[in-house]
């Protein structure tokens, strides 16, 4: 019989795409709960789904016009909370769902929404972070309303990509299931990642309180339910950024090692003592721990050598979860006793779906969402590669078209965002879409990536554009010379710190045939204020301040404007207009002077899309965006 005949992806396949998040697994380890998210009618929408651990089919509980998110089973398991804008777009109330029949129960009506929600230990009431109406300057003062004549600004922190502005903050309230709030927390500084106590006197909350806007120190908080009084529960050397309680009430954190943390410095897993202090958990590790969230800490998410391990947190070491030899790339994980929910994938494509992981078995697939878009497309071949560097091996996957692994191809250089990231070996959709429209990808770990350990990272400090450069030509001369990549047809693409290194090699080469950069960084000079976080990020990375003409010199040596008279490829420029973490500022100036220079170059904005535009924009420009990637190679490779 022969084989059907499968189609190439398009671009507008992405309107296929359903992207599962925000699993959580009932108390008794027989349900798992999820969102997923779909494109109707244009838009995207949410709905919640539930699956049993066991065996048996997933079954949709929500549906609608709106998007639902963020399921928490409460400790009974009759219920479910969750998070939901039906009310106002893009404003979340929480609703609680009866699972034996009947309709969602609104329980909060903040004007600016909920941000998080926690079933307290009885079951009785939630934690909850709600978005503050009251609006504070960052010295602490009372401001007016949105409507006022001016915004005054006394400290640099003011901004968050994702967020916009931080004027309005994030405060801790505790919500019962008859909708009666009580906020237990106020003031200028924000609540963030709680967690009620395991016995329900209090409520544990992440919150930077000192208030240094050069180096804040985010530390664990805990808040008395009856009276309101607020202690710091955590003194660790540096900042957490995620934190669970143990059953015995120890909080157990993901944190750096040191204040400010240098790119090197991996997240690494502790446990909190009585007095703040913290005994390390994960000790000598190299590898960064908890690479990604979950409700308990000690289940954790570690990458390495290109997977990306989900892995349990014991005091006597790490145990596997999963094995390397499967390929995971891990994204959430939940768990209860021996039984771990975990939202991964095991394919060469990095949509997760719901995996149930117990000991001695084999992970068992819960859900068939995550590549159920790729039904009836012809799917890539996947090469690992170690190809010789300057400083030591680059891991690097390799996408190519089926039937056409062994010849020389056009190819694409992709390069991720971070720096300090790592490719998986899952890869995404703009991967997917290249190798549809009859490309070679490569994927390499350059110095910078997080799989190597810190040797590795540390080698892109104040570097930027020089052992990053060197690092992916020796892969693509590597390609030329093995017959894969044909040197007259080669393309680079990358987003965010990939965007800079399509800007820089650009720049500074004229091997590329076409080039795409998206949300990139063009000028360190101006970054290091335009940034969101610039001012802390370019001289915590060697990458220099604009306070001395020194520094000046080592920004402007690492910035990709510096060569821009040198660029003859042509360029495509992508950008997200509310993009705070790159914002417009930065490739404007390389847009200008490309312009100027009478280069082949477009800039190409989107409303309302921020730095994740690949995967947060509208779907409508989600497509757009992928249809002219693929189209301006198309047109120069």
């Amino acid at each position: 019989m022969a084989s059907p005949i499968l189609s190439r992806l398009a671009p507008a396949d992405l309107l296929r795409e359903r992207l599962i998040s925000s699993i959580d697994l009932s108390r008794d380890g027989e349900r798992i709960a999820y969102s997923e998210r779909t494109v109707v009618g244009g838009k995207d929408r949410s709905s919640l789904w539930i699956v049993p651990f066991g065996s048996g089919r997933p079954r949709r509980l929500t549906h609608g016009a709106w998007s639902d998110s963020a399921p928490r089973f409460s400790p009974d398991g009759r219920s479910l909370a969750f998070l939901s804008d039906r009310e106002k777009a893009g404003v979340s109330q929480l609703l609680v769902l009866p699972l034996d029949g009947g309709d969602p129960k609104p329980l909060t009506a903040f004007r600016r929404g909920v941000t998080e929600a926690e079933w307290m230990p009885d079951g009785r009431s939630l934690a909850v972070v709600a978005t503050d109406d009251e609006s504070y300057d960052l010295h602490g003062e009372r401001k007016g309303d949105e409507t006022a004549t001016v915004r005054v600004l006394r400290h640099v922190d003011w901004r968050m990509d994702g967020d916009g502005l931080l004027d309005h903050r994030r405060h801790v309230h505790v919500v019962t299931l008859g909708g009666r709030s009580r906020r237990l927390t106020r003031g200028p500084g924000s609540a963030y990642h709680v967690r009620p106590h395991p016995g329900g006197k209090s409520i544990g909350f992440i919150a930077d309180r000192g208030g240094d806007e050069i180096h804040p120190d985010s530390q664990v908080h805990v808040v008395e339910v009856k009276s309101g009084r607020i202690r710091q529960r955590s003194r660790l050397p540096g900042e957490v950024m995620r934190f669970s309680f143990d059953p015995d009430g120890t909080p157990i954190c993901v944190a750096y090692n040191r204040n400010p943390p240098k790119d090197e410095d991996p997240t690494l897993v502790w446990s909190v003592a009585g007095d703040g202090s913290g005994r390390l958990l994960t000790e000598g590790m190299e590898n960064f721990a908890g690479k990604q969230g979950g409700g308990d800490e000690r289940l954790t998410v570690i990458p390495d050598a290109g997977r990306d391990l989900p892995c349990r947190v014991t005091d006597e070491g790490l145990v596997q979860l999963v094995g390397p030899e499967l390929n995971p790339t891990a994204y959430e994980l939940t768990g209860t006793g021996e039984r771990v929910a975990a939202l991964m994938s095991l394919s060469e494509y990095d949509g997760a779906d719901v995996y149930a992981l117990e000991p001695g078995r084999e992970p068992r697939r819960r859900t068939a969402a995550g590549d159920a878009w790729l039904a009836g497309r012809a799917r890539p071949e996947m090469q690992e590669l170690i190809v010789k560097g300057p400083a030591g091996p680059i891991r690097t996957f390799v996408l190519s078209p089926g039937g056409a692994r062994n010849r020389p191809l056009p190819t694409i250089l992709h390069v991720h965002g971070g720096p300090t990231w790592a490719w998986p070996y899952a890869a995404d959709a703009t991967g997917h879409m290249l190798v549809g429209a009859g490309y070679r990808v490569a994927r390499p770990n350059i110095r910078g990536s997080w799989d190597q350990g810190r040797e590795w990272i540390a080698a892109l400090d104040g570097a930027w554009g020089d052992v990053d450069d060197a690092d992916c030509h020796a892969v693509l001369d590597h390609l030329v010379k093995a017959g894969l990549a044909d040197p007259r047809r080669l393309g680079c693409y990358g987003n965010s710190y990939g965007g800079f290194m399509v800007n820089w090699l650009v720049g500074t080469s004229d091997r590329f045939a076409a080039a795409v950069s998206s949300n990139g960084v063009t000028n360190q000079i101006s970054a290091y204020g335009n940034c969101d976080v610039g001012y802390i990020y370019n001289p915590q990375e060697g990458l220099g301040e604009p306070l001395t003409p020194e520094g000046v010199e080592s920004l402007w040596r690492q910035s990709p404007l510096r060569h821009v008279s040198n660029v003859h490829t042509p360029l495509m420029i992508l950008q997200g207009e509310s993009d705070l973490r790159c914002p417009p500022a930065d490739n404007e100036q390389f847009f200008i002077a490309l312009r100027r220079l009478g280069r082949e170059v477009e800039y190409v904005l989107y409303p309302d899309s921020d730095h994740s535009m690949a995967s947060s924009a509208r779907p409508d420009r989600r497509v757009d965006r992928m249809e002219r990637i693929v189209a301006w190679f198309g047109k120069h490779l």
